[in-house]
């Protein structure tokens, strides 16, 4: 058994420096808790842009103390991966341009599959966009039609990913027929359509 990562709470994007620098030294805390206990990285969810400041201004706070917090985390051998989440952040375009503002190369993205990475019925754009810094992923209902699991399966695969993927789904009152059938789901979808 291995231990993934840690999630955090931690928030880069207020307008208050002595609030982003608290932030920061709290992250860093879950950074040496990695190190500590061998887990592979730390997980932050940028959960939305804060309100009356300009969205690049906001991009550039959270940057900088991802690019700071990739820094320690490299250090350490922890990686740091930001979540594609939140209101206005789970957008692909903000996203990305939250991690580019890292310019890290230590610093990744955790995949939510949320439905904001679908256009018009494809992930195939949002994926090209995150793609350089998938680091992690998050699956849910692999049963939800709304979104194109077999697609996304698909380009990981030809993507070379070769990491975990991680079921966030609501709970079981069976969980071992539960987890049975998802991993059976989630083997069929891994396999290679055939023409």
């Amino acid at each position: 058994m291995r231990l993934l990562s840690y999630g955090t709470t931690c928030r880069f994007q207020s307008p208050d420096p002595a609030e982003r620098t608290r932030q920061l030294e709290i992250a860093k805390t879950f950074v040496d808790l990695a190190d500590d206990t061998g887990a592979l990285g730390i997980k932050l969810q940028p959960m939305g842009l804060p309100p009356g400041v300009p969205q690049e201004t906001a991009i550039q706070y959270f940057g900088a103390a991802m690019r700071e917090l990739g820094e320690y985390g490299s250090s350490k051998g922890t990686e740091i991966w930001m979540e594609i989440h939140g209101n206005g952040t789970q957008n692909p375009p903000v996203a990305a341009a939250l991690l580019r503002a890292a310019g890290h190369k230590n610093v990744g993205a955790c995949w939510n599959s949320n439905p904001t990475d679908v256009q018009n019925g494809s992930v195939k754009e949002s994926f090209a966009l995150l793609r350089p810094w998938i680091r992690n992923v998050h699956l849910h209902e692999l049963t939800d039609d709304r979104y194109p699991f077999r697609e996304f399966f698909a380009l990981l695969r030809e993507s070379g990913y070769d990491r975990y993927t991680l079921a966030e789904v609501a709970e079981s009152k069976e969980p071992e027929r539960y987890l049975r059938m998802f991993k059976a789901l989630w083997t069929e979808m891994k396999r290679p359509v055939c023409s």
